[in-house]
């Protein structure tokens, strides 16, 4: 760690429930909505090319129903499973790497550069400004994307020293270039 003095210093706890918060917000909107139309484009097009082939309109319901439950799915997968397996497989992973311990993500953010460590290992990541592209905040929740499609997940909680609010305009003004989607 630098000998300089962090101006923030941000803890994570990477439980199971905070990971799967966090898999859900790195989501962009723009796959959910791509997902669900191209569900609903081939849906149609199953029950109408469907419709077409039988006389017997007793089916209808039948395919109404079916293509209703694939929607259903679609917004499930979208929206839960995805995550919730990933979040599974992460906590598995340290559960395996790690017995018994729970991973901590700690943040130290200097004037130049921040450095990223976990409880669990010795290794330190320096990280540049300038590698932030995007930084999203939820209600829980701030996540900053670099360009190596890597994301680092803060919980809002974890300031022990700064706060959100603080932490967030002192990105704006260190890199101003990145993308801020931020929840007022």
């Amino acid at each position: 760690m630098s000998e300089q003095q962090p101006l923030f210093r941000i803890v994570t706890t990477c439980t199971r429930k905070f990971m799967q918060k966090t898999y859900q917000a790195s989501i962009p909107l723009w796959t959910i909505v791509f997902r669900m139309t191209m569900a609903v484009i081939l849906l149609s097009s199953f029950a109408f090319f469907f419709i077409l082939c039988i006389d017997d309109l007793s089916m209808l319901p039948f395919i109404a129903g079916f293509s209703l439950g694939y929607a259903i799915y679609l917004l499930i997968d979208c929206l839960w499973l995805r995550s919730f397996l990933a979040a599974r497989r992460f906590e598995k992973r340290t559960q395996e790497m790690y017995p018994g311990q729970t991973q901590e993500l700690i943040i130290h953010a200097f004037e130049d550069h921040m450095e990223a460590a976990t409880n669990l290992t010795e290794h330190t990541e320096q990280i540049d400004y300038g590698c932030i592209i995007r930084v999203k905040e939820t209600k829980e929740l701030i996540l900053l994307f670099r360009k190596q499609r890597l994301f680092y997940q803060l919980e809002k909680d974890g300031f022990e020293q700064g706060s959100a609010p603080e932490f967030i305009a002192f990105l704006k003004e260190k890199i101003p270039a990145a993308k801020f989607n931020v929840k007022k």
